[in-house]
């Protein structure tokens, strides 16, 4: 369990990737998605070879898919400029006037929720506080997203057996 409060980050990831064709070059209609990854995951070694120096967010796609990720049905967001930082890169991606998401303080609503700019709901930031982490994640596991669920295996299954274990009585355990 975390031990301070955490972030989740909402994105209009068509208009990322619309935006993205304008520094990695346009799509052709014969190309795949597979096509595509492949000239993204290109432009991101250049970006980290320092070749390209553009800030902007870029979405890749793994080569190689397991279970996890296809459980976990995620993107993964690469910065283009690593000397950035990604929230920098992440407001020029959408042309957001908001450069300093630092100064950013969640509204006093019972949710924490956090827009970065108020004329653009490209960009959402959702502030988890930690007081609220264990009520979240129990009205997750209601929704059957729990460690099983999001890490298939043996894995998943041995931290929802553990968080299992943990809620029960001390007592259902004396040996008599």
């Amino acid at each position: 369990m975390a031990q301070t409060n955490s972030a989740l980050w909402a994105v209009n990831a068509w208009k990322m990737n619309k935006n993205a064709q304008k520094n990695v070059g346009e799509m052709s209609d014969k190309e795949t998605i597979h096509h595509i990854n492949l000239r993204y995951v290109e432009f991101a070694n250049n970006c980290l070879n320092n070749e390209e120096n553009i800030k902007f967010v870029l979405s890749l796609e793994p080569d190689r898919m397991n279970e996890r990720l296809a459980a976990q049905q995620g993107l993964f967001l690469f910065p283009c400029d690593i000397t950035a930082s990604f929230e920098k890169n992440l407001a020029e991606t959408f042309e957001s006037s908001l450069i300093d998401f630092s100064s950013v303080k969640p509204k006093s609503y019972d949710r924490k929720v956090t827009i970065l700019d108020k004329n653009n709901l490209d960009i959402v930031k959702i502030i988890i506080t930690r007081n609220l982490h264990a009520k979240i994640i129990n009205e997750l596991d209601k929704m059957n997203i729990n460690a099983t669920s999001l890490f298939p295996g043996l894995d998943g299954f041995a931290r929802s057996l553990r968080k299992h274990l943990r809620s029960l009585e001390p007592d259902c355990f004396i040996m008599r």
